[in-house]
């Protein structure tokens, strides 16, 4: 009867947590949108992943997690990710203690090895995302802080499923702020960037900055696949297939190329930035196809 009802309260305990982890990400994917619902969400998960650090580092002999905890554990990962370019600096080292957390759980012993990549491949990864996640005093600022990010988005050489779903998730938007911009400059008169928010330019900024050092790297184009139950909190996604994904990257940097011609003085030197100085060496040859056609 004692073990049964342990069992029992493992599988409430565990399913309580998933359900809890699975509403935290899903609120945090809003925070483009609706920031304060966001800031919920982002309370909400940094309790859970540190109940269960603590858990994991001190009995982790005994530790086992269920199955649906750690597959929310991927949506997290994603939702924390995908946030990093968000243009509050506070919200952005909220963000990263999160996923430091996050990423001294997933490298504890008690965590089984996933699927989709080697243990060499999974260790470097989430080694990565913690040293991205752990600045040291000389980094202050949003600018210091998404030069950061990028630096260590750039030496991850291996594309993964929730890597790829992250691009995903911001190239997406970065395209419609891309698209909106871009009417700014088509009308007759054009309106000068003082009429967006600054922190829409910002996260803009960040937005085309990040894409612009993981295309090539964090989406293969050949061959790009992505773990089923992260699929059905991202139903507006672009679909990355191998036929549609060239074609959307070679319009992206069509229209970034574009921007070098712009008066806006912001628009025209992340346009810069990102071809000249951000733009991952993988993707030269697209762009060179691009500037063909």
């Amino acid at each position: 009867m004692c073990t049964c009802f342990k069992i029992d309260v493992t599988l409430i305990l565990g399913l309580f947590r998933s359900l809890t982890l699975r509403t935290g990400a899903t609120m945090l994917l809003s925070l483009f949108k609706d920031k304060n619902l966001a800031l919920v969400g982002l309370r909400s998960l940094h309790l859970v992943l540190e109940e269960l650090e603590y858990a994991a580092s001190t009995s982790h002999a005994e530790w086992h997690f269920a199955e649906p905890v750690l597959k929310e554990l991927l949506v997290v990962e994603i939702a924390l990710l995908n946030a990093v370019t968000y243009a509050d600096l506070s919200i952005t080292k909220a963000i990263l203690r999160c996923l430091r957390v996050l990423c001294i759980l997933k490298r504890n012993p008690a965590i089984p090895l996933p699927e989709y990549c080697s243990e060499a491949d999974y260790l470097k990864r989430y080694a990565q995302y913690e040293a991205m996640s752990t600045p040291g005093a000389s980094v202050v600022g949003q600018a210091a802080f998404q030069k950061r990010i990028r630096k260590y988005t750039q030496s991850l050489s291996v594309a993964s499923p929730a890597r790829s779903a992250v691009f995903r998730l911001v190239f997406q938007r970065v395209l419609e702020q891309t698209e909106n911009i871009k009417s700014k400059f088509s009308n007759a008169n054009p309106q000068p960037s003082a009429d967006m928010s600054r922190s829409y330019f910002q996260e803009w900024r960040n937005g085309v900055l990040y894409v612009s050092c993981a295309i090539r790297q964090n989406v293969d184009l050949e061959s790009d696949g992505y773990l089923a139950n992260v699929e059905d909190i991202f139903p507006k996604s672009i679909p990355l297939n191998t036929a549609s994904a060239l074609a959307i990257i070679k319009k992206f940097l069509h229209d970034i190329f574009s921007f070098l011609e712009v008066d806006d003085v912001i628009v025209r030197e992340t346009a810069r930035e990102a071809l000249a100085s951000e733009l991952n060496l993988r993707a030269l040859p697209i762009l060179l196809e691009t500037l063909d056609e």
